[in-house]
Order: structure tokens, then sequence, then C-alpha cells
């Protein structure tokens, strides 16, 4: 996503500690809104999952391994 607006909400991927983030993946294309983060809970069905929750707009749920993945091109 863009830096000054809220819009295209995109993951991205650190492997360490923040220096960089060579991965990321669109999440939702168009208008965003503010976005938090939670990883579920191990031991549980939600264990290796993580859920991007705007507001009561939209949830999504996907794990590392399909923000791995590489984005087909339009």
């Amino acid at each position: 996503g863009r830096r000054d607006k809220r819009e295209d909400i995109t993951v991205r991927v650190s492997f360490d500690r923040g220096e960089t983030w060579p991965v990321s993946r669109l999440v939702r294309k168009g208008p965003g809104n503010y976005t938090w983060l939670a990883a579920g809970r191990k031991g549980t069905p939600s264990e290796g999952m993580i859920y991007l929750v705007a507001n009561k707009d939209w949830m999504a749920r996907f794990n590392l391994a399909w923000i791995m993945q590489t984005e087909k091109g339009p």
C-alpha cells in the first residue's frame, strides 16, 4: 500500500527484525482503513493463521505460506 493514503492494503514480511521487508502481498485492492494484525493461538485450530481486521468492515485470514507465494500479474 501507499504510505500517504489508506488504500491497497498490503502485508509485508521481514526476516531481519525489521531492517528490510523483502516480501509483500496485496490483501485488499482499493480504499482501506486502519487495520490490526493478530496471530492464531498455539494449540488451537487457528494456530499458524494471521488475521488482518479492518474495523468492522472486513477481515482477512492467511498464513505465511500465502504471503510468500508470488502474485500473478493481470
